[in-house]
């Protein structure tokens, strides 16, 4: 659902967090919401690990930043 013309970039972003070994990963981009419109939004996430330190998945949150770039622009 990210915006074409942001995936490659926020792909990116993600696979570099998750190659480098960062414990926190952020970007902001355009996702689809169910109408088929954008909405802006600033995507959050950190590394849950195991026991042995190994990545296990990632949790974090997504917010609708579409008002604030309004406003910016």
């Amino acid at each position: 659902a990210v915006h074409p013309e942001d995936r490659e970039r926020v792909v990116a972003s993600l696979e570099r967090a998750r190659a480098e070994g960062h414990e926190r990963w952020s970007e902001d981009y355009r996702f689809r919401r169910r109408d088929g419109t954008y909405a802006h939004v600033a995507d959050r996430g950190r590394v849950v690990r195991d026991a042995q330190g190994r990545p296990e998945r990632m949790v974090g949150g997504m917010s609708d930043v579409s008002e604030q770039v309004r406003l910016q622009r």
